[in-house]
């Protein structure tokens, strides 16, 4: 089939029907109509243009089963298939897809049964994309992986039902590396927007809190303990609280992380544990569910699974418990005296988180304006009622624009095909260069007027095949140099080098912590002692 004529093969219902397949995969429920949609999957690896063969079947539910009326073939990008998909198909608007859109399926507006335990009835008509609600596919053999685009370092995911996709750069990625966030704040490389909403802080001396974080990538949001494992025998993908993802190698019980991963994974009697460079130790069952949290102070949080409940206990004896509806979200947060209520639009979107405590209740409201796409977040009302933040988008969904109430605080954000322009609420314009470093983008300049808000103004940056910084040159010409041990971590930092002024402050570790022993400065060297737990003991300066 030729490559760029294969709308027609997407545009599955002004085609006549085939004979129905005899293959059946997945279960299902009729419900409103038995011809209840179209699945469309990638066959082959992408070619050198990025494009992907994809399968496109039209599916009906007949005798409990997933069945196929016609098929067809075409060669697209995952964004291209994407839009090909919404634009040809008006009566199917509600469009589920996996996070690097090689998996998709389209549901018939009329269609209220269920396909593979997913109930249409819980996903409103309204156009929208929902990330990552099937496992896989519904009417091919679902296989051991989806194809995915390599990870550098690392190679094929060779993952159940799920890719990895871009995220932020690594923790601890070089103190020298120039920020990616401004505004309220997006991503100035990708454009995501990011928001992190706390529901809950512990009592003094506890660790545990609750906090909901959003990115527009993935128009979801995700939260405190929310951290997974996606697990195959070679290859294990972690899903962090935050989003950030990470790919791990998995042979045996040797465990290797990708070059922009500074943590480490291992194999334990009971399932996994990751130590991240935040000193935090993650532990997972043998299913990839999260089980315990231990921190560096020496406090913890354990698990313990409902039928639709998490039951979260501190090593100071604190509980909260989050409990799910039918739709498995988050419907509630309990910790004593507190109870967070989460309430969900038409489109499955978390709309309004209300705290009641001591027989108070405050609300706090999220907006999803966008009709192009219901899970861009564009607004919150604060609980005052009083709209104190907005959002704009552009087609792709990268943040156009930022402000608080009456315009203040505006960023304004112009996309190019390798840099970004950003214009900060005085008018003042900077221009982000980036190269791609480990599949991460990376910032290799930065031009525009210096000023006491943006002091790096034309600076340079250059990296190292992991993407950690290794030069950074300021606007006037000051060059400052880095180096670092194997597992990612700064041992090295001269500033003002190759002139008389240079200045090298250098850095010893602790061998399995992500703790500093030793730092040398020309004029004194700090030592730091820890316990087994991370926590410092002792310190000692000796004046040179």
């Amino acid at each position: 089939m030729d490559r760029f004529s294969s709308t027609l093969a997407l545009t599955l219902l002004s085609s006549a029907f085939l004979e129905q397949s005899a293959h059946a995969a997945a279960n299902c429920t009729t419900g409103g109509v038995s011809y209840f949609g179209t699945e469309v999957y990638a066959s082959q690896p992408p070619d050198g243009s990025g494009q992907y063969l994809y399968q496109v079947a039209g599916l009906q539910c007949s005798g409990g089963k997933v069945i196929k009326w016609l098929e067809s073939s075409a060669w697209y990008t995952p964004d291209q298939m994407l839009e090909t998909l919404k634009s040809s198909n008006a009566n199917m608007k509600r469009v589920f897809t996996n996070d690097c859109k090689t998996h998709a399926i389209l549901l018939h507006d009329n269609f209220t049964g269920s396909v593979d335990g997913v109930s249409a009835r819980n996903f409103a008509v309204a156009k929208q994309t929902h990330y990552g609600v099937f496992a896989g596919p519904v009417f091919y053999n679902r296989p051991a992986e989806l194809l995915c685009p390599d990870v550098p370092g690392v190679g094929a995911p060779d993952l159940p039902g799920v890719c990895p996709v871009p995220s932020a750069p690594p923790l601890l990625a070089g103190q020298g590396s120039p920020s990616l966030s401004a505004g309220n704040p997006v991503d100035v490389a990708y454009g995501n927007k990011f928001q992190t909403e706390i529901d809950y802080s512990g009592r003094s001396g506890s660790d545990m809190r609750f906090v909901r974080y959003y990115n527009s990538r993935t128009t979801s949001w995700t939260h405190t303990y929310s951290a997974q494992l996606k697990i195959s025998p070679t290859k294990a993908l972690l899903i962090d609280a935050d989003g950030r993802q990470s790919l791990f190698s998995v042979s045996g019980t040797a465990v290797t992380a990708s070059p922009k991963e500074l943590g480490r994974l291992e194999k334990t009697a009971q399932g996994w544990r990751y130590d991240s460079p935040r000193n935090d130790h993650l532990h997972f069952d043998s299913a990839g569910r999260l089980t315990r949290v231990e921190h560096a102070s020496g406090s913890y949080e354990t698990l313990t699974y409902g039928t639709s409940s998490i039951l979260v206990t501190d090593s100071l004896g604190n509980a909260m418990t989050l409990a799910f509806n039918t739709a498995n979200r988050l419907a509630a947060l309990t910790a004593g005296e507190l109870q967070v209520s989460y309430t969900y639009n038409t489109a499955g979107r978390l709309s309004k988180a209300t705290r009641s405590q001591g027989g108070n209740s405050l609300s706090r409201t999220y907006h999803y304006e966008d009709a192009r796409e219901g899970g861009w977040l564009t607004g919150i009302t604060d609980e005052r009622g009083v709209r104190y933040a907005t959002w704009a988008y552009d087609a792709q969904g990268r943040a156009t624009k930022s402000e608080h109430a009456g315009g203040a605080d505006r960023y304004l954000f112009t996309y190019g095909s390798n840099s970004t322009t950003l214009t900060n609420p005085l008018g003042k314009k900077a221009t982000y260069s980036f190269q791609t470093i480990g599949g991460a983008k990376r910032i290799s300049s930065l031009a525009g007027v210096a000023s006491a808000n943006c002091p790096s103004s034309n600076s340079t940056f250059t990296y190292d095949g992991r993407g950690l910084i290794k030069t950074r040159t300021d606007n006037k010409g000051n060059q400052t140099t880095f180096v670092y041990s194997e597992r990612g971590l700064e041992t090295s930092r001269t500033e003002a080098a190759g002139t008389p002024q240079a200045r090298t402050i250098s850095t010893e570790w602790h061998p399995t912590l992500f703790r500093p022993t030793t730092i040398t400065e020309p004029e004194r060297i700090v030592q730091f002692n820890y316990d087994a737990q991370g926590n410092p003991v002792s310190q000692t300066i000796i004046e040179r």
